[in-house]
């Protein structure tokens, strides 16, 4: 039976991670319906006083940080431009004005930002009595702590600014035109699919996303370079990459990329790796997927990560690929 050696040896480094879900639907439709009949506000990203202070006294890093932030905006107004048809009008304004908005409430308009969110720390388990001996099945509920932070771009209404309507996470990559371009057609989707498709649910967002998993055959899966683990290079570069996945497959540099997103080439797919928000034994927990480079929807998802390879893509995972396509 083909690869079936393979599973063998995988099953042994194999971590399934016990993550925290991270938001990849809107889970009430009615939410999605106000972003639709409202104006977007989209909250631009301004230069931190603090930050500035602190880098006074080292001009380039000050620059490059300057230049950062201006570029994020840049890439977000091109994102928006070319992926955003959702909502009634779009607007630009700033944190203050933002922050005006949602003091006075108005029902009349949603809010596009970066926000931060608290991480959650897994994996530990208490007892009540600690000199009690032994925890009983009852005692060793799970433990969940919040740790550190995850950025993101959220969509809320003014209405009621405290919750996130959805929510797109900053992923492993870092900030570029595609990942801006990755998170803005990951809120349209969410919002869209959760009016059109009902997907309010994991469950249904899963079903849905198993069912479309075996588009992969008909696709090349790119794997951008910085994702690439030392074992699947190392495959690629052997020529062993076919003892896990059966179909094309292709590197490829940032700008190569890009290009295939923002043509919206139907016969991509690329992986994609984006923070759980969750944390387990000091490290960052990730989610894995492979996305439809057409219109940013999820063709596979996992949250499987493989020892070594944290928050990269590495050959197991497309093993795992390979046989949820058949």
């Amino acid at each position: 039976m083909k690869n079936s050696h393979f599973l063998i040896i995988l099953t042994a480094v194999f971590l399934q991670c016990a993550v925290a879900d991270a938001q990849h639907f809107v889970s009430d439709k009615e939410d999605a319906i106000i972003v639709k009949n409202n104006t977007l506000m989209v909250v631009l990203m301004e230069k931190d006083e603090k930050a500035i202070k602190k880098l006074a006294k080292k001009p380039e890093e000050l620059k490059a940080y300057e230049q950062s932030v201006d570029m994020f905006n840049d890439y977000l107004k091109k994102a928006i431009q070319n992926e955003w048809s959702y909502s009634k009008n779009v607007e630009y304004i700033s944190q203050d004005e933002a922050e005006h908005l949602k003091r006075r409430k108005d029902p009349g308009y949603c809010l596009l930002e970066t926000v931060e969110l608290r991480n959650y720390k897994l994996g530990d388990f208490y007892s009540p009595d600690p000199s009690g001996g032994f925890n009983s099945p009852h005692d060793l509920a799970y433990h969940i702590s919040q740790v550190d932070k995850t950025n993101a771009l959220a969509i809320k209404w003014a209405a009621s600014p405290k919750k996130e309507i959805a929510c797109s996470y900053f992923p492993a990559i870092g900030i570029s035109m595609t990942s801006v371009t990755f998170m803005i057609q990951h809120l349209r989707n969410q919002l869209e699919d959760a009016v059109a498709k009902d997907l309010t649910r994991v469950s249904r967002l899963k079903k849905y996303v198993k069912g479309r998993t075996g588009e992969l055959a008909n696709k090349t899966l790119l794997i951008p370079e910085p994702l690439l683990s030392k074992g699947l290079k190392k495959a690629i570069e052997k020529g062993t990459i076919d003892k896990f996945y059966d179909y094309q497959v292709e590197v490829v540099d940032v700008t190569r990329h890009e290009k295939y997103v923002l043509e919206k080439n139907g016969n991509y797919a690329y992986a994609w790796v984006i923070p759980a928000r969750a944390q387990r034994r000091g490290k960052t927990l990730f989610n894995y997927f492979i996305i439809d480079a057409k219109d940013g929807r999820i063709l596979y998802l996992t949250s499987k990560a493989v020892v070594g390879a944290n928050g990269l893509f590495h050959q197991g995972q497309l093993l795992l690929v390979n046989n949820r396509i058949k």
